[in-house]
Order: structure tokens, then sequence, then C-alpha cells
């Protein structure tokens, strides 16, 4: 199997969180977190805009997937008045599928590597003991520096880069980025997983789409999502010269009846490539589902259609009957809209179908 290391691109950004968010996603770090996601794919995210050192920021690639992939940040180590930079290693996270095949030691190595390179002086992090050794860390301990509370313990390591970079602050504490600190970004890191979460599950949604416009259908597609799990799955099969309605949403709806509890329904999420039709809206609010999260809407929507957006207020049409349901719009919208280049089976760019559209409308006029 050929590894190969190379320094992480804009492209690869949502690709490595997916990754760092599988990789963390065992029970004892979704525990210790505490708040029912990991924090690491949230802190790869963070150490782009701040702390994070770049240049070292690596994936591993083996059969042109990105399988792998490490960071470093930026750290100090203080004594008194006297402040000396270090690189903080990870997070270094690989796909549950690749670990214990040496992704990992690749990983590692050229970091170590790169890191001589820049000119860097040292490495100090958190790790496990039992693994970093093999690639000449010790126990920070070895070099007089201590942890942020002055403490020593096995998981507290360093390398020199530099031969005796770490003697000038001797009896010094390691300063490492709050972006480690999970009790000061739970809410951040909730708030980052949701958005992630939405965003993946919509291109499951933008992926059902064009297989149905593949089929020769029009392209929309819906899932329902409980507790982070696709419970079910719908493409658009209308068919109008038949009076087949077949919309993604109504053959979703029609999947969960009477098969899924009220409390299941009132707590999952309906994800749909585009904004419902009224039709939909009034099935999904008949299943008892909440929440509704669409891609494309009502307003983009309309440029593909030969009649201009009129603005409907939907969820209070729905309060007036006494339906709760929240609708939000938007999610990877400018993605979605793309998803319709696929439309009855036959690629058309999107904008000469929105040049098309605008032209029935000004002859409309």
């Amino acid at each position: 199997m050929e590894i190969i290391v190379r320094r992480e691109t804009k492209e690869d950004y949502r690709r490595v969180e997916e990754i760092t968010r599988e990789a963390f996603g065992y029970t004892e770090r979704i525990e210790r977190g505490g708040i029912g996601c990991p924090y690491e794919h949230w802190m790869v995210n963070e150490l782009r805009k701040r702390d994070g050192v770049l240049e070292l920021s690596l994936v591993a690639v083996v059969d042109n997937e990105i399988v792998g992939h490490v960071i470093c940040s930026k750290a100090k180590v203080k004594k008194d008045d006297n402040e000396l930079p270090v690189l903080n290693l990870g997070p270094i996270s690989v796909l549950p599928k690749y670990q214990k095949m040496g992704i990992g030691k690749a990983l590692i190595k050229e970091l170590i590597s790169n890191a001589k390179k820049l000119g860097f002086g040292a490495f100090l992090f958190f790790g496990r003991p039992e693994y970093y050794p093999q690639f000449g860390f010790v126990e920070a301990e070895t070099f007089g520096v201590s942890d942020s509370e002055g403490y020593n313990y096995p998981s507290f390591m360093g390398m020199e880069l530099i031969p005796g970079y770490l003697d000038c602050v001797k009896g010094g504490r390691f300063i490492e980025s709050d972006i480690y600190n999970d009790d000061l970004n739970r809410d951040a890191v909730l708030m980052f997983d949701k958005s992630f979460s939405e965003e993946k599950y919509m291109r499951r949604c933008y992926e059902l789409a064009i297989g149905a416009g593949k089929k020769g259908y029009d392209t929309f597609g819906a899932i329902l999502v409980y507790d982070g799990k696709i419970l079910e799955e719908a493409e658009n099969t209308a068919d109008y010269k038949k009076r087949i309605f077949g919309h993604a949403e109504f053959n979703l709806v029609h999947k969960c009846a009477n098969k899924y509890s009220d409390e299941i329904l009132e707590n999952a999420v309906l994800y749909t490539s585009c904004a419902p039709c009224e039709r939909c809206l009034g099935a999904i609010a008949s299943l008892g589902v909440h929440n509704v999260v669409c891609g494309v809407s009502y307003k983009e929507f309309c440029k593909l259609l030969p009649f201009d957006y009129q603005a409907v207020d939907r969820e209070g049409l729905l309060k007036q009957l006494g339906i709760q349901m929240t609708l939000k719009e938007s999610v990877l919208e400018d993605e979605g809209m793309h998803v319709f280049e696929w439309w009855g089976g036959e690629y058309h760019p999107l904008e000469e179908m929105i040049a098309e559209m605008d032209e029935v409308k000004r002859n409309q006029k």
C-alpha cells in the first residue's frame, strides 16, 4: 500500500474534518466531551483561522483518497518573563478502517522532517506514551518543562528539533492554545457540529436528487434523520404524464407512515434538497415531523420556474392550523442549485437554465 503525505489544501478542508470527526467518534471521547460529539473536527477548523501552523497541516492519501491528517499549532513555554515558541502536535486523525496500517507513522515522520526544515525548535504536546516514543519523543520532564499547572506525567511529551533549544526555559510551563480547552469551547463545538451534520445530510439529499435526475425524473431527494442516523431515504418519482405525484418528500412520508413512534418523528429532522411544495408540506405535517431543513430555498428555486417568487409565510400558515414546524432554508444552497443541472436525465448548465426562464418571464410581461 502506497501512502502519499502532502500538505493540506483548501479543497481538502471538509473531507479532513469528516475524517477527524469519524476518527474521534469513539465512545470514550464522546463521553469525556459530554456534548454528544467529539471536539477535534472543530479544533481543526478553528486552527486554520488562528494558532494553527498551516505549513504543518498534512494529509495522508491512499489510492487517491484522503485517509489521515495531522496539524500543529503555535504554543509556548513561559518562565518568568521569558517566552519561547514551540510546536504543539495534534489533532492527528486516521480513518478507523485504515488504522494500524502505518498511516499515522507516515504522517508523524513527515511532520517531524518538515518542522526541522522550517526551523522550528521543539515539540511539546499531550499524547499516548505507549505510541510516540518510537519517533523519538520523550517525557517533557526530560527538558525541565511542566504543563500549565506545574505537573509532569508520561502523556506530556516533547522533542527538541534544535539541540539545547529548551535549555533557556527549564523550570518553565507549557502554554497551549485555548482551542484545546473542552470546557471553554462546548457551545462553539455544538454549533459547529450542528452545521457540520446538516451539510453532511444535505449532501446525501443532493446525491439522491441527482440519482433521480439520471433516471429521468425531476431532481429532488429527501431523508429522515433521528439521533444521528438516517432512518429513511426517498427520491423523486413523479410522472406527470401518468398523473403520479411522487415528490421526494411525499415518498418519504409514505415510507415512514405507521413505522415510527410519535416521539421519534417529533424529534427527527427531515432534510430535503429543495423547499417542499404545499402538498408535501401538508404531508410532512400530517406525519408529525416538527423540523425540516431545506437545501434550495423557495426564492432560489423560482429562478428555474416560469414565474416570479411570491413570499409566503408557510410557518405562519401552519401555526394558524395549530401545526408546529420549523423550516430552515439555504443549506449548501449554491451546491444544491447545481443539482438541477441533471433535471430530467439530461445535463444542462445551470446558467443556461436560469437564462431560459428569464427569457420566458420577460415574454410574459
